[in-house]
């Protein structure tokens, strides 16, 4: 029997103004694109809500002397957040907000698009990746899914006949967080020692590797390895071997950008560890008050932290192990951030050939003068 699951309004506010008042205390790296590599073909999907989306031939294979050909654009429908593509198949989802429903998405083209499952009481989805046995694997944004047995932020649907999708079980991460709201039977919220895992639902991003799923919680560093047969977790790693329950809510970001290599690892670019543990306690910023002038009161604080440390630390990350692997930066990209505006404009993307480039852009920061008013 399909297992109800009961979505609470409360803890989505909370999570959200939790987020909003911590992101608040720090800059955040730009949103890159998402990239995935379908075979031969290098997909992109643009950061502007999915609906762009570039398919190039990988050029490091191509017939010697051969032009290079451009890449074919998609223009998707609105609404369609794209997120992956698998055998010549792109997939994607979108919320109708009358009937609260989640819409799974497949499209040959990127032009014309069906519904192959839909999710109803008013999931919304940060990610989901379709399994070999024919489930889906969901993740939550923002509100975990929760039942009478626990809470998660990972689920394991199966598409019925009818096209419903109906959640079989409640991924287990492994992280033992979650414990039961006195005097209710499916209410759960996370323990004391691991409130930082409370904006996992906002900066999870899922990457779809050969025969893997990995699913990487940027902010804290969490790396969560699951299999493409049945969609079991395999393995769960941190960058730097942290435990969630040494985490902080207001610990700097962790991953500065990731994408993935053709030959099914990702490229991974982290703060180092000192900025984890100790760039908020030693250059603590000001209470947050929600005025413009606050961003500037914090800045002296933000650039004393990077000052302190600004090392960019890279990685390989194989997902077979769930091994980080450290290497030097990569031609092009930087070992170190010499501002806050570098760090909030921080991201690369792969290409065609297979190795990264960078797409670096400098953020305005709320509260910063104008040019003309420099």
């Amino acid at each position: 029997m399909a297992t109800r699951l009961i979505i609470r309004t409360q803890r989505t506010v909370l999570a959200l103004l939790m987020a909003v008042g911590t992101l608040s205390a720090q800059q955040i790296p730009a949103s890159a694109c998402r990239q995935v590599w379908d075979g031969d073909r290098l997909v992109t999907v643009s950061t502007e809500g999915g609906r762009r989306v570039e398919v190039e031939e990988r050029s490091d294979r191509a017939r010697p002397g051969a032009p290079p050909r451009a890449p074919q654009v998609l223009a998707v429908p609105p609404g369609i957040h794209v997120r992956y593509a698998h055998q010549g198949t792109f997939y994607g989802h979108r919320f109708d907000r009358e009937t609260r429903t989640a819409h799974l998405l497949r499209s040959r083209d990127g032009r014309r698009w069906e519904v192959f499952g839909r999710l109803a009481g008013g999931h919304r989805l940060l990610e989901f990746r379709h399994l070999e046995d024919g489930r889906v694997l969901l993740v939550a944004a923002v509100a975990p899914f929760q039942t009478e047995q626990g809470a998660s932020p990972v689920a394991l649907a199966r598409v019925l006949e009818t096209g419903e999708a109906q959640i079989d079980e409640l991924v287990d991460l492994g992280l033992g967080a979650w414990e039961r709201v006195p005097a209710t039977r499916n209410q759960w919220r996370l323990k004391a020692p691991f409130l930082a895992l409370e904006t996992m639902g906002l900066w999870t991003q899922a990457f779809h590797l050969p025969g893997r799923v990995v699913l990487v919680d940027r902010w804290r560093g969490l790396f969560f390895v699951f299999d493409t047969e049945r969609g079991r977790l395999q393995r769960t790693s941190q960058v730097f071997g942290l435990r969630p329950d040494q985490m902080e809510p207001e610990d700097e970001f962790c991953v500065l950008g990731l994408q993935p290599r053709p030959e099914g690892t990702l490229l991974v670019a982290t703060r180092e560890q000192g900025a984890l543990l100790f760039a908020r306690k030693d250059h603590p910023t000001p209470p947050v008050d929600g005025s413009p002038g606050w961003f500037r009161k914090a800045r002296p604080a933000q650039a004393d932290s990077l000052r302190s440390y600004p090392k960019v630390q890279w990685w390989t990350f194989h997902p077979d192990g769930a091994v980080f692997e450290a290497i030097t930066a990569p031609e092009g990209l930087p070992s170190r951030l010499d501002s806050p505006e570098v760090l909030a404009g921080f991201r690369f993307r792969m290409g065609s050939d297979g190795n990264p480039r960078p797409e670096f852009r400098l953020v305005p920061r709320p509260g910063d003068p104008s040019p003309e008013d420099r």
